[in-house]
């Protein structure tokens, strides 16, 4: 299991700053303390199943599939695809998933 810690937020809803990456693997846990996350490949296939820990009513999240295999678990994302998600009544909720490369 991996886990993205790389930059704090506080307790408003804001965008962080900071990318934060990871490597592809069965279980990927975001911490959603980042406004950014990559999913770099691992030279393997992984199921990548995401899950996502809660964020900040308002919060924004925006993560990018650049492991060379789709991911699983709480959203679905392509490979070389990103995805947008809002944090809105206790769940984080589908903006936009990018349609090209």
């Amino acid at each position: 299991m991996l886990i993205v810690r790389p930059y704090g937020i506080g307790t408003r809803a804001a965008t962080g700053t900071a990318l934060g990456t990871v490597t592809a693997a069965a279980t990927i846990s975001i911490t959603p303390s980042t406004s950014s996350v990559r999913i770099n490949s691992a030279g393997s296939q992984y199921a990548n199943s995401i899950s996502i820990a809660a964020g900040y009513e308002g919060q924004v999240l925006n993560i990018h599939n650049n492991s060379g295999y789709p991911t699983s678990g709480a959203f679905i994302i392509p490979t070389g695809k990103a995805i947008s998600l809002l944090y809105s009544g206790a769940a984080w909720r589908k903006l936009s998933i990018t349609t090209t490369n």
